[in-house]
């Protein structure tokens, strides 16, 4: 397996397009970059949801995840907490599918984790990470350190529009250069928002 990276993915990679990571497209977003990830040699991928255009050709930008951070678990509906009226799909708001992958690895000794939106009967995909040596943390962040984030966007992320603004726009807020990147994990108290830092090799 490959060590984790910053990357931008092409659409013509993954036959996918703009429109694909819009709006509220969460989970089929999430779908075709993990499965392009696994296709080339990592464990999954959290796309950005930051479309680029480079030299015409158009892109997303995703952090690939090595085996020297995450793993790939396959979970039941039932040990993840959810509720089978989840859509687990996570075109409808994925927020709970976030929270319960995030509760899941948290409960397992892990730093953090998501759904990678690929289900099979019963099992969900989950994407668990490991401390890796302090490069993986969690971080709470106000709102206002969150100066890129919508002031009207719901943090639990219940709506597909309000999930997608959380993710394109926490990154933003957190990233230093190319070597650091965060992603929420939709646990909110108060004025502080969880989210999921890591850092690259340099």
């Amino acid at each position: 397996m490959k060590e984790t990276q910053f990357k931008t993915i092409k659409f013509e990679s993954i036959g996918g397009k703009d429109s694909d990571f819009e709006g509220g497209k969460v989970g089929s977003g999430f779908r075709m970059v993990n499965r392009w990830a696994r296709n080339n040699g990592y464990i999954g991928a959290f796309p950005l949801f930051i479309t680029i255009d480079r030299n015409h050709n158009r892109g997303i930008f995703s952090v690939l995840l090595g085996d020297d951070i995450a793993e790939w678990h396959d979970v039941t509906t039932e040990c993840l907490g959810l509720s089978h009226n989840v859509d687990y799909y996570g075109d409808n708001g994925s927020g709970p599918a976030f929270r319960a992958a995030y509760s899941y690895g948290n409960r397992s000794g892990y730093v953090g984790a998501f759904p990678n939106f690929e289900s099979s009967g019963n099992k969900n995909g989950i994407i668990l990470l490991n401390k890796a040596d302090g490069r993986v943390t969690w971080k709470d962040y106000t709102r206002h350190q969150l100066s890129s984030l919508p002031h009207n966007t719901d943090y639990y992320g219940q709506d597909g529009e309000d999930t997608y603004w959380c993710i394109s726009t926490v990154d933003n807020s957190v990233n230093i250069g190319d070597h650091v990147h965060g992603f929420p994990n939709f646990e909110s108290s108060g004025d502080l928002n969880g989210v999921i830092v890591i850092e690259l090799s340099v």
